[in-house]
């Protein structure tokens, strides 16, 4: 079951989501980028594709979450997307255009929580640092 409308209208807020373009296997020297990614030299992440706009929820406050290797691991922020979005990954780079300092603005994504119902997927939540 999709979210209520009346919910939906209320979400907002605007994220811009990259996904990366190109990838090969990064080798064991390759330097870090402000992301935590390796950077687009020594054969690793070259491109981003184009930003794709979301409108959201975001939610700034600590929450304490199990990863998939089943260790506690903390949140500050979240981002609850309108639908379902399986193209999102941990791998995404996300930029919220309303935050100055550029650690709000440009959050690593820790975690990405689909949620389902007995109807299907019906939404994305984003957990990020």
């Amino acid at each position: 079951m999709p979210i209520d409308p009346e919910l939906v209208e209320l979400m907002t807020q605007v994220i811009y989501l990259e996904n990366p373009a190109s990838y090969v296997a990064p080798t064991a020297n390759a330097p870090l980028d402000p992301y935590g990614r390796h950077s687009a030299t020594n054969n690793s992440v070259e491109k981003w594709q184009a930003p794709v706009q979301y409108y959201c929820r975001l939610e700034f406050e600590t929450k304490i979450f199990s990863d998939d290797q089943g260790r506690n691991r903390q949140s500050s922020g979240r981002a609850y997307l309108t639908a379902f979005h399986p193209e999102v990954s941990t791998e995404s780079r996300v930029t919220i255009p309303s935050m100055t300092q550029p650690a709000l603005r440009n959050p690593v994504i820790q975690f990405i929580d689909n949620n389902y119902d007995e109807s299907g997927p019906y939404s994305t939540t984003i957990h990020f640092e």
